[in-house]
Formats: C-alpha cells, sequence, structure tokens
C-alpha cells in the first residue's frame, strides 16, 4: 500500500470565468501556498481544460491533520470567496466536493482508495 493518499476534484467554471480563473491562480497569495504545503500536501496540481477544472492531491497517508488556526481559516475562506461565484459545481448534491474515482493506476494497481 502506497504512503500516500492521491484524489482527484472537478469542478465546472461558469462561461466566461476561465481567464478570471487563470488570473488568480498565476499569482497564488504566497501564505496560501504556505499553508497547503504546511497541511501536508505532497502535491497539489491544477489543470483546465475549457470550463473543467481537475485538481489532484497528494498527502501522506500516515499524517495527523493539523488543526487549523484561525489566520488560515480565514485565507481560506476568503480564496474561497474569490473562487465561489467562478463556478458552476464544485459539490454533489449532498454538498460534498466533486470527486473522480479512481480507474487504473501504472504505479499503484490495486491500490485505489
Amino acid at each position: 500500500m502506497s504512503s500516500s493518499v492521491t484524489e482527484c476534484f472537478l469542478y465546472i467554471l461558469k462561461p466566461g470565468s476561465a481567464a478570471r480563473y487563470d488570473e488568480l491562480h498565476a499569482n497564488v497569495w504566497p501564505e496560501v501556498q504556505e499553508d497547503l504545503r504546511a497541511s501536508g500536501y505532497l502535491r497539489y496540481d491544477i489543470y483546465r481544460w475549457s470550463d473543467l477544472v481537475i485538481t489532484v492531491t497528494e498527502q501522506d497517508r500516515h499524517r495527523t491533520p493539523s488543526p487549523v488556526s484561525e489566520q488560515v481559516q480565514e485565507r481560506v475562506d476568503r480564496w474561497g470567496n474569490l473562487m465561489a461565484p467562478l463556478f458552476i459545481a464544485s459539490t454533489d448534491r449532498d454538498g460534498n466536493l466533486l470527486r473522480a474515482a479512481p480507474v487504473f493506476s501504472l504505479f499503484h494497481q490495486g491500490e485505489h482508495q
């Protein structure tokens, strides 16, 4: 079993929002980048095809998440408020993030979560 957990999230942008989305992500706040690193992400990659955004994350399977400070939560909320108007969809009917299910891995066969 791999020592990391990989997840894939899907987001659908509103038509005409791609340029703004790309602009914001070309200048992700340094403190947000630091927060992501400090929270244990080994990988946090974002891809976009037209209005479809795909985020692939990887975290250490054995790391216990640290509590989020009020300051970090405030940054997360501010960033989320910038992103929210750009999306048509980012969650399912139950409010869960849209996740793509793993189908195949060349290097981790049989280890789908």
